[in-house]
């Protein structure tokens, strides 16, 4: 199977060789119900679906604009998975194939693919990359009015305050500085679409002489995509509850794309394994292989953890 020759680029799902043989070699029982939490153009879940012919598919997706795009790519299986627009933090709370499962049904695998979709970054109107004009919102979610836009923290927070976000959400040691240059030029001119923004830290890392302009502007990207979805708020809430969600011997995968998701995730594996309800086994994250570069460059800086349980949770008393 080759999911790369047979739906290109736009559909790929990032790691699906070691996804599936994994889960292979560890779940027997049959029907299967699997989680894909991060649904995007629905290569994952297509991969899950047409691998194993007796699975179903609970997906969810929290931006609405992919939701039309991985319907139409899964319309061959509408009776094997259940595809909700929502925040994955929400995913153990919809209805589980009650008719084909009963009630109380836990997973057999929850996959987390952290990165962007190539239909997020492609899209110009989006602002998630530097290299296009489109307006700086960064929302994962356009519809959630509650949602601070990348384009209102840029041209209203605080000096410190962006600072702080470079800091600690994309790991730039020149954010003091960046988010000085910024403040002084949207006292001028308000900063408005994704190249604008990139064009004024190109000048503030120039002037403060980063070794790599590059890396510092997609560190301060990262940065404001992490802080506008409150993505490691969200990572963390769905972690907590995954292990009480899976069935014995089910499978916890996260794909990972940078250290602040992959610290998160090493250290709740780490602790699961500690609390004996499960083995960690991917201490050194695994990387695409050579097989997979080849099909997908846009999957050179991920990193795949897996989990799988073995007992219950058991809660404790202090």
């Amino acid at each position: 199977m080759n999911f790369f020759r047979k739906f290109g680029t736009g559909h790929y799902p990032v790691m699906w060789r070691d996804l599936i043989k994994v889960l292979e070699g560890n779940i027997k029982r049959t029907p299967k119900l699997f989680a894909d939490c991060t649904l995007g153009a629905g290569g994952h879940s297509r991969c899950l679906l047409e691998t194993f012919k007796d699975a179903y598919v609970i997906a969810t997706d929290i931006d609405n604009e992919v939701i039309p795009v991985a319907k139409e790519f899964l319309h061959d299986f509408n009776d094997r998975i259940s595809i909700h627009h929502s925040s994955y933090t929400k995913i153990y709370e919809l209805p589980r194939f009650e008719d084909i499962f009963g009630k109380g049904k836990k997973f057999d695998g929850i996959v987390l693919d952290l990165g962007m979709s190539s239909f997020q970054l492609d899209n110009p109107d989006r602002g998630f990359s530097f290299k296009v004009h489109g307006d700086l919102d960064m929302r994962f979610d356009r519809t959630d009015s509650h949602c601070i836009t990348a384009y209102k923290v840029i041209n209203f927070a605080s000096e410190l305050e962006l600072a702080d976000i470079f800091s600690k959400y994309g790991e730039e040691k020149q954010s003091k500085f960046a988010a000085e240059i910024i403040c002084k030029y949207r006292a001028e001119q308000k900063i408005a679409t994704a190249a604008h923004l990139s064009k004024v830290l190109n000048y503030a890392f120039f002037i403060s002489k980063s070794l790599n302009k590059y890396e510092s502007i997609t560190r301060c990207f990262q940065a404001l995509r992490i802080f506008v979805n409150r993505e490691l708020d969200n990572l963390e809430k769905v972690l907590n509850q995954a292990v009480n969600n899976l069935d014995e011997d089910g499978v916890l995968f996260v794909i990972s794309f940078h250290s602040l998701e992959d610290d998160i995730v090493y250290r709740k594996m780490k602790e699961l394994n500690g609390m004996s309800v499960g083995e960690f086994k991917t201490w050194n994250y695994i990387s695409p292989g050579t097989e997979e570069l080849r099909e997908n460059s846009r999957s050179r800086s991920a990193r795949l953890r897996y989990f799988i349980k073995k007992s219950p949770l058991v809660k404790t008393s202090i």
